[in-house]
């Protein structure tokens, strides 16, 4: 998570779009941080790689403006825990389309 940090410090440089990517990149470590403290949990999980996905949609998709980077979500070990949730529940199609 500490990764994060220099997002988040390198991101609070700009305007308001910088203050944006700073909340979104926050959203994303929140979310993170849950799926790392409740793996078992699979609606946690399909919740989590629900919400991953949505902030890291392309612009103009799912209504954004903007989106965290998806190196911000590699640099923040996103890719792991979104690994971890679909290998960890593989009978759960909630988790399972998330993790896509």
């Amino acid at each position: 998570a500490h990764c994060g940090v220099l997002s988040v410090a390198k991101a609070a440089e700009g305007g308001e779009a910088s203050h944006m990517r700073v909340r979104l990149i926050r959203s994303a470590t929140l979310v993170l941080e849950s799926m790392r403290a409740f793996p078992a949990h699979a609606s946690v999980q399909a919740r989590g790689c629900e919400q991953l996905a949505s902030l890291a949609a392309p612009p103009g998709r799912r209504g954004r403006r903007l989106r965290v980077a998806p190196g911000d979500l590699f640099a923040q070990g996103g890719l792991s825990v979104v690994l971890q949730a679909m290998q960890l529940h593989p009978r759960c199609v909630e988790v399972q389309r998330g993790g896509v």
